[in-house]
C-alpha cells in the first residue's frame, strides 16, 4: 500500500523592506505588516531577556580587566566616542556609576512637537538628518572589530562589550526606521498619514529605550576600566550643531 507523504509548502514568507514614500492606499498596506506590529513586542522580549542574563551570570568570574584589557578599553572609548558625541551628549554619571546618552535630541524635540499636533518642514528637515546619520553610526558601529578590543577582559566584561555593540546598532537602525516614516508621512494623507506618524513616535520612543541599554553598557565597561564615559565635551552644555542644520531641540 502507497503511504502518502505530506507535501511541503512552497515559498514562505518575504522580509517586507523599510516602508518607502507613499500615499493612500499604499500606506495602509504598510500598516498591516507585521514588522511592524511585532517591532515593540521583540524590543521589549530582547530587553527583558538582556535583563535576566545580567540577573543570572552578572555576578560570576572575574570584574577587573588586566593591564592589556585596560589599554583596550580606552582604545575602544577613543574609536566609539567620534561616533556618538557628534550626534549628542552624555550624561552625568549616577550615584551607581550609570550614564545616558541624549542622542539625536532635535528628533526627539520633533517628537515631541508631533504629539501635541504640530508638524512643519523643520520636522522633516530633522527626520532626513537623523535617517543619514543613524545609518552611517550604524555602520560604523558594525565595522568596528570587537576582538580587536576584548583581550585581556574578564568574561563579563568582555560580554557586556559585545551586547552594547548589538543594542547600540540596533537602537541606530529604529531611530532610522521612525525617521523614514516621518518622511513617508509627509507624502500619505489622512488616516494613513495619521498612523504612520503614530508608528514614528512609538518606534523612535522604542530606539531611545535600546540605544540606552546598549549605552549603559557600554559604560560598565569603561567603569571596568577605570574610565569616565564623559570624555568629550560637556554634557551641560548642547551638543554641537550637526552639519546640514540639524534641529536642537
Amino acid at each position: 500500500m502507497a503511504i502518502k507523504g505530506k507535501k511541503k509548502k512552497s515559498g514562505g514568507k518575504s522580509r517586507t523592506a523599510p516602508p518607502r514614500r507613499a500615499t493612500g492606499k499604499g500606506d495602509q498596506r504598510f500598516l498591516s505588516r507585521r514588522w511592524v506590529q511585532l517591532t515593540g513586542v521583540g524590543v521589549a522580549a530582547f530587553l527583558v531577556g538582556s535583563a535576566l542574563t545580567s540577573v543570572v551570570f552578572g555576578g560570576s568570574g572575574d570584574t577587573e580587566p588586566t593591564a592589556e584589557g585596560s589599554r583596550h578599553v580606552t582604545a575602544l572609548r577613543s574609536a566609539v566616542d567620534p561616533i556618538l558625541f557628534p550626534l549628542g551628549s552624555a550624561s552625568v554619571p549616577e550615584p551607581g556609576g550609570v550614564s545616558h546618552f541624549n542622542l539625536f535630541p532635535g528628533l526627539t524635540g520633533e517628537v515631541a512637537r508631533i504629539k501635541s499636533g504640530a508638524f512643519s518642514y523643520a520636522t522633516i528637515k530633522e527626520a532626513g538628518y537623523v535617517a543619514g546619520q543613524a545609518s552611517a553610526a550604524a555602520n560604523t558601529f558594525g565595522a568596528l572589530r570587537l576582538s580587536d578590543f576584548a583581550g585581556g577582559l574578564p568574561t563579563r566584561t568582555e560580554d557586556a562589550l559585545y551586547s552594547s555593540e548589538h543594542d547600540m546598532i540596533e537602537g541606530l537602525q529604529l531611530y532610522e526606521q521612525a525617521a523614514g516614516m516621518i518622511i513617508a508621512s509627509d507624502s500619505a494623507t489622512g488616516n494613513a498619514r495619521r498612523a504612520l506618524i503614530a508608528h514614528a513616535v512609538n518606534i523612535a520612543s522604542m530606539a531611545v529605550l535600546l540605544f540606552d541599554h546598549g549605552y549603559i553598557a557600554y559604560s560598565d565597561v569603561l567603569g571596568s576600566a577605570g574610565l569616565s564615559s564623559l570624555t568629550v565635551g560637556n554634557p551641560q552644555q548642547p551638543p554641537p550643531a550637526p552639519p546640514g542644520g540639524g534641529q536642537s531641540p
